[in-house]
């Protein structure tokens, strides 16, 4: 456990919040019951809420406390998994899956960063209700109770371990009485599904009923070929998926065959109807972003055939050669889950840089924004993963801290990350060129002829305020690009043509910026400053 904490902090150190994170941050800045019940993309996030919430008010915008967080539930369900295995193959097998799973690189997404709060929270939890469920005592239905609410306030996992459980108290008949212990969470998660409903977010669909069938062997499939570590975009993993997806109808057969001979437990039942409704929730939930493969689901579906292949073999003697293969197995998975860690990190640092460097650029710009900005929303070079409005986060910058890097620090990032933030910071800005209205008197001063450097392109600057561009002679073409840059070494942001027989007019932010604003162009061009200078207009003009 210290390996795999130490591991994740140094491949996170230079992380910072990134996608549903930014939403989760600025969605509200209070703990309303109605805010902290909205649903993000269908699901009950009621405890990341709060945790998202409260985090910031205590220690600002430092990403650290998250990554803690993020590292403690993540461990928690090894632990857990631990504790059940365990409990019915003894210590020396139980620790080699758990170990196993803090390595688990085929989830990376949701250990390099805090991004997995919901699920490793939402499973621990549900895993720890497992466990007080095995004390059949009041005090452990009580307990496993409670915990089945907290799983289901933390992701749909919840309701997924409660189903499990009715099947538990369902299959134990000295254990009947006791159905409330699942059946009052889930009543309450029905109830807030009814509610929830108002926000039309629902993602399953029932044209996807269809494929649910073959959905459960490609998930079953995938799974086990993530329990190797191998990537299922990889050639390798493409030409072996055939091979897992058989090795998954074979054990499926095999856990058919217990079940038919009578020899199943309460406890296989319930690991088998927890699976299976798992699988099948994705399965019709079915589209981009959940698919069999996805990394964020392959870590409750291998813990789940952990916990089924342990009931299913439960205080059966393991030879000294079973616990050896065992071994084995458990050191390759370990190998390729922890290889798969170390070579996709530096993946999550490229995608953390160019967040904190668009975020940068915004908040160095300081406004005014196209309304309703949403970087996401702007396409390549701009990062995908800032999927909160610019005005929300600005708020929570002014409120709590800034979120990207300084100017300075922007300074020091790659060209294509300093690419990425004019596009985005011009794109922002809604600032584009505008031809001279006919027969317009402007006066201007400070004018000044630019011409082709040897690469054939004109390169010049150019100051706040309202600059006129006049193109004085074209390459041969009808008119010229022209871009714009402010902290990338070449200008390469269009923002509009010269040429038409109009000057063009470009109004420029006055952001403080110690730099000055790049222009890009072909053709001698002359360039003047105007001398009134018009007020900054509202950038979703």
């Amino acid at each position: 456990m210290a390996a795999s904490a130490v591991t994740i902090l140094v491949l996170g150190r230079d992380l910072t919040f990134w996608s549903d994170e930014l939403d989760w941050l600025t969605f509200a800045d209070d703990f309303a019951p109605a805010h902290l019940l909205t649903p993000h993309n269908s699901h009950l996030i009621a405890t990341t809420r709060v945790i998202y919430e409260g985090l910031p008010r205590i220690f600002g915008a430092d990403y650290l406390p998250f990554r803690i967080l993020g590292i403690v539930s993540l461990q928690a369900c090894a632990v857990l998994v631990f504790v059940l295995v365990r409990n019915r193959l003894g210590a020396a097998v139980a620790v080699l899956p758990a170990v196993v799973l803090l390595f688990f690189g085929s989830a990376q997404d949701m250990f390099i960063s805090p991004l997995g709060i919901p699920f490793t929270l939402s499973i621990g939890l549900g895993l720890g209700a497992f466990v007080a469920v095995e004390r059949r005592t009041l005090g452990g239905d009580l307990l496993a109770m409670s915990l089945v609410i907290l799983s289901m306030l933390s992701h749909t996992f919840g309701a997924i371990v409660a189903i499990g459980l009715v099947v538990y108290y369902g299959a134990d008949r000295g254990r009947r009485r006791e159905l409330w212990v699942p059946l009052v969470p889930l009543a309450l998660w029905i109830a807030w599904w009814v509610w929830a409903r108002q926000f039309d977010q629902g993602i399953t669909s029932a044209s996807n009923l269809l494929g649910t069938p073959p959905f459960l062997v490609e998930a079953a499939g995938s799974a086990l070929e993530s329990m190797l570590g191998i990537p299922p975009d990889s050639d390798v993993g493409s030409r072996l998926k055939i091979v897992f997806e058989l090795a998954a109808v074979a054990g499926a057969v095999l856990v058919a065959v217990r079940l038919a001979t009578g020899r199943a437990t309460a406890w296989t039942w319930t690991y088998l109807a927890t699976l299976l409704a798992f699988w099948a929730g994705i399965g019709l939930a079915e589209g981009d972003g959940r698919e069999p493969d996805t990394p964020r689901y392959l870590f409750f579906g291998v813990i789940m055939i952990v916990l089924l292949a342990a009931e299913l073999f439960r205080d059966r003697p393991l030879s000294i050669r079973v616990r050896r293969s065992l071994i084995v197995a458990a050191a390759v998975c370990l190998a390729g889950n922890l290889s798969l860690l170390l070579r996709t990190a530096s993946d999550y640092e490229r995608d953390a840089i160019d967040v904190r460097t668009q975020l940068g650029a915004l908040r160095a710009s300081g406004g005014p924004f196209v309304s309703n900005l949403r970087v996401a929303d702007l396409g390549a070079p701009a990062s995908e993963q800032i999927i909160a409005m610019n005005a929300a986060i600005a708020e929570f910058e002014d409120t709590v801290g800034p979120l990207g890097f300084s100017a300075g620090e922007i300074a020091e990032q790659t060209d294509d990350a300093r690419q990425g933030a004019d596009f985005v910071l011009i794109r922002g800005l809604g600032i584009a060129s505008v031809e001279v209205p006919a027969k317009s008197r402007l006066e201007s001063n400070a004018c000044v002829v630019r011409r082709p450097g040897p690469d054939g392109y004109t390169d010049f600057e150019l100051r706040p305020g309202v600059n006129a561009i006049d193109l004085v002679r074209d390459t041969g073409a009808a008119g010229a690009e022209l871009d714009l840059g402010r902290f990338a070494d070449v200008a390469e942001v269009p923002v509009g043509e010269l040429g038409g027989g109009r000057g063009t007019l470009l109004l420029l932010p006055d952001d403080g910026i110690d730099q000055p604003w790049l222009a890009r162009t072909t053709g001698a061009v002359r360039v003047c400053k105007i001398g009134a200078t018009a007020p900054a207009a509202d950038g979703g003009d």
